[in-house]
């Protein structure tokens, strides 16, 4: 990585990652313990799937409310004060964003270009990783369904918010993957297919740059950052060569 690079702001999305690992074991743990529960009668088994089912649904809601709500607002202002110029936040980068664009508003859309793609490919690189969390989820229901005793109905509804959470989320990120999608290659065609003046095309512009940040902060969906590091350098060979095609 450049010595120069800056992104003050991942400090903010590492609390959060490091949280959703957390949440990751206690996935792992549920789905562990229902099965055990499912066919032995331990009340420690119980009371342990309680918990962990409620600690699930509170961390995850207040990741997703305050730390994740954070960390978007922080990303939005860097992403200002790049395109413009100005001072707007403690949180600095450098050589966050790629282009060659002076500060302006085309700047600020080129920025969100380049925010599309990375998001795109990233959240398409995620979509085996949490099919297999559902198909876990699957199976923990069908035991449940099948081994349910008078007494677990407590457990049946707890265990029911955390599944509603868990195929939430996997919903969310198929819908935003989509979205990302349908925005990026409306950047596309906005910068590259139809070359963009300012004239002309700047009310689309502010449109799907808004666009873009309502559904990322609609969806909360964090991507992962095992995956990035992954894609990022063919990542950047592409979007190199669709900067270049910008005028």
């Amino acid at each position: 990585m450049d010595s120069n690079y800056v992104n003050d702001v991942d400090n903010l999305y590492r609390v959060i990652q490091k949280i959703e690992k957390i949440l990751l074991v206690v996935f792992l743990l549920i789905f562990i313990l229902s099965i055990i529960n499912s066919f032995f009668d331990y009340d420690i088994v119980l009371y342990l799937l309680l918990i962990s089912n409620i600690f699930y649904v509170c961390i995850s809601s207040f990741t997703d409310l305050l730390l994740k709500n954070n960390a978007e607002r922080e990303r939005r202002k860097t992403m200002i004060s790049n395109a413009f110029n100005v001072d707007i936040t403690v949180y600095k980068t450098n050589k966050y964003y790629n282009n060659r664009f002076k500060p302006s508003v085309k700047k600020m859309g080129v920025n969100c270009f380049e925010s599309t793609l990375y998001t795109k490919e990233n959240l398409s690189n995620m979509f085996i990783e949490q099919s297999i969390k559902i198909l876990f989820l699957i199976i923990m229901w069908i035991i449940i369904i099948f081994k349910i005793k008078e007494k677990s109905i407590l457990l049946l509804i707890v265990q029911s918010f955390f599944s509603a959470e868990v195929l939430f989320n996997y919903i969310r990120l198929i819908y935003y993957y989509f979205q990302v999608e349908k925005i990026y290659w409306n950047f596309y065609n906005l910068f590259v297919t139809n070359r963009y003046n300012d004239k002309r095309d700047l009310p689309l512009l502010l449109e799907y740059v808004m666009d873009y940040e309502t559904i990322k902060n609609y969806c909360h969906i964090m991507l992962s950052d095992n995956k990035f590091k992954k894609i990022k350098d063919d990542v950047k060979v592409k979007w190199n060569q669709i900067e270049k095609n910008i005028k």
